[in-house]
């Protein structure tokens, strides 16, 4: 998940345009973030909520349109009811930055409004920011969101690359450099350390009053969010509870506001950049967008297709409850299943389907039997303890699953000529590390004539993959050795 910053772009030396031209790269992305369990769960519960408003048997397409177009408004409303935020008239003097505003717009004015929140409370209480998960996922989300904006707007529907981002930026810089006549050329060449571009937000929330009228003085015009966005942010950090000040309320409410503008820029976006974005390794929005999708929430989804994902949800169940039956049966049954479709054949074959079926076996002690050998070989059912059955393969010749593969011999390799192969060992098991069932083989190699002994035997071992359907050679195998079968290797012998 790409990140970039308003107060790290401020801080980090400008990019020659030479560069930029005959080096391309992906100059605006900061840093690049793992999406947490957390994250995702606090996705897919704002997905679900919006879904349960909505019902395909009574809501008509254009409820479901109404339902797309919220982008933080519903969040915050059900936030400051839900969480006991309070103040007079909070909500109106909060609803602009979402209802009246572009929507590039809104996103720059949350982006800086989050940080002065954060700088804020960052500062009073040191190490808050890794006791709060609500706190971490906003300002993961507010950088992902100013990153789409810069780095990819096509994704966010915006025609006009960053345009109000650069001058919301060269808004800022004059105010930092302090001369408001210099020229925008000379300003992209400046940069300006950390600690100066916080010192300006720290010197906003101990003095409002002052900083105010100098960004307003110093007004590029509608297209800069600085001042909307340091308002808002001063609005954020006068909420309080009914018990006092909540800063987990808070952030609590940020984050849902954050999720609800990914929604809105999710099912936004046209397919064909969702496409392109998948070219280039995917994103998070994409991801979302087909959740929405997959659930009914999305305009190319009317409510006469939505019953069909109702009864894909429905079907589902059961494919469930075919994956139990099919785990519990023993493989001479699923071989025959194989013939009744395409689709059966395919699960059955999977590599999923095989884990899944020998996990079972192992969990309930299932599909067990014994070899037995003599001159010939035969099967007896461990459960049943019935009269043996003769085996046409050794278990060797199978590989798992429903399907057989004959593993080739290799070449027994005698070292000197006065040795001769002995007895032959082999063992079969599944090497969970690699995902891979192997072939275990140990030679016992004797002296031509039988001197020395079992304890004067030397040994050769190989290794066959069924993954790689190759042997290898295991070097470096004592001389002094007595019955290792399977002793050095990682795999769980059956």
């Amino acid at each position: 998940m790409g990140q970039h910053n308003l107060i790290s772009a401020l801080s980090k030396k400008p990019v020659n345009k030479f560069w930029k031209q005959y080096f391309p790269g992906n100059w605006n992305i900061h840093d690049r973030v793992g999406v947490e369990i957390d994250f995702k769960k606090l996705i897919f519960q704002q997905v679900m909520e919006k879904r349960s408003r909505y019902d395909p048997d009574t809501s008509d397409f254009t409820f479901l349109l109404g339902l797309l177009e919220e982008r933080g408004r519903n969040a915050l409303e059900s936030s400051l009811k839900n969480n006991g935020l309070q103040r007079k008239h909070c909500f109106d003097e909060v609803r602009w930055s979402l209802d009246d505003a572009e929507f590039s717009h809104s996103l720059l004015t949350w982006h800086i409004a989050t940080h002065i929140c954060f700088l804020d409370d960052t500062r009073k209480n040191i190490g808050y920011e890794s006791t709060d998960p609500n706190l971490r996922m906003s300002i993961s989300l507010s950088n992902y969101m100013l990153y789409l904006l810069v780095q990819c707007p096509t994704l966010l529907g915006i025609e006009l690359r960053g345009r109000r981002y650069t001058v919301t930026t060269i808004h800022l810089r004059r105010l930092l450099h302090g001369n408001s006549n210099i020229s925008i050329r000379e300003l992209y060449t400046l940069w300006f350390p950390e600690a100066q571009v916080r010192a300006f937000f720290y010197e906003l929330l101990g003095s409002p009053s002052t900083i105010l009228p100098k960004i307003a003085e110093v007004d590029e015009g509608e297209m800069s969010a600085l001042l909307d966005g340091c308002m808002l942010g001063l609005s954020l950090q006068s909420l309080e509870t009914g018990n006092g000040r909540s800063d987990e309320k808070k952030w609590e409410m940020i984050s849902k506001v954050w999720v609800e503008m990914l929604m809105y820029a999710a099912t936004h976006c046209g397919w064909k950049e969702h496409a392109d974005a998948l070219a280039r390794g995917g994103e998070l929005l994409t991801h979302v967008c087909l959740l929405m999708a997959h659930l009914g929430l999305c305009k190319q989804c009317p409510p006469e297709l939505s019953s069909q994902v109702d009864a894909r949800w429905k079907g589902l169940d059961g494919i469930l409850d075919a994956l139990k039956l099919f785990a519990s049966t023993s493989c001479e049954i699923l071989v025959r299943f194989r013939s009744l479709s395409n689709p059966i054949c395919s699960l059955i074959d999977g590599r999923e389907f095989i884990n899944l079926h020998l996990n079972h076996s192992i969990t309930t002690k299932s599909n067990h039997s014994i070899i037995l050998k003599e001159w010939d070989l035969f099967s007896v059912d461990f459960d049943a303890l019935s009269d043996a059955v003769g085996t046409k393969h050794h278990p060797l010749y199978s590989g798992g699953g429903t399907e057989c593969k004959k593993c080739y011999v290799a070449e027994i390799e005698i070292p000197r000529r006065d040795l001769i192969t002995g007895y032959v060992y082999y063992g079969f098991g599944y090497d969970s590390d690699g995902d891979d069932y192997k072939v275990e083989r140990t030679e016992q190699l004797v002296k031509e004539g039988g001197g020395g002994g079992v304890f004067g035997c030397e040994y050769e071992a190989k290794v066959y993959s069924l993954k790689n359907d190759k042997w290898k050679n295991i070097e470096g195998l004592p001389t002094r050795l007595f019955d290792i079968r399977g002793k050095w290797l990682k795999i769980t012998l059956f």
